[in-house]
């Protein structure tokens, strides 16, 4: 999400979102959201980034990617104690 923003404010991308799903961040209340439904939650009320399209794009493979790889729990990237190599292989695996 940090592309061609600043970090602090690219950072607060998954907080924003979390206030305009009221409250509710989960993987349940992602996984069924299509990309079209990220696109208008990250445009209104104001935009959380310069490049819309392209960054909700990039959620949407990444909740995607959760659901389908990890079965929808991200704390399973660390499963198994990988090596710090394996845990940047598995986070090159997403877009963006």
């Amino acid at each position: 999400m940090d592309r061609q923003i600043r970090a602090e404010k690219a950072w607060l991308i998954p907080q924003e979102m979390r206030e305009r799903l009221n409250g509710d961040f989960s993987i349940g209340k992602l996984a069924p959201l299509r990309v079209e439904k990220i696109t208008r939650l990250m445009s209104k009320p104001y935009p959380l980034h310069r490049y819309l399209d392209i960054m909700s794009g990039v959620f949407f493979s990444g909740v995607r990617r959760i659901v389908q790889q990890y079965g929808g729990d991200a704390s399973r990237i660390w499963e198994g104690t990988p090596s710090s190599a394996e845990v940047v292989y598995r986070f090159l695996e997403f877009d963006g």
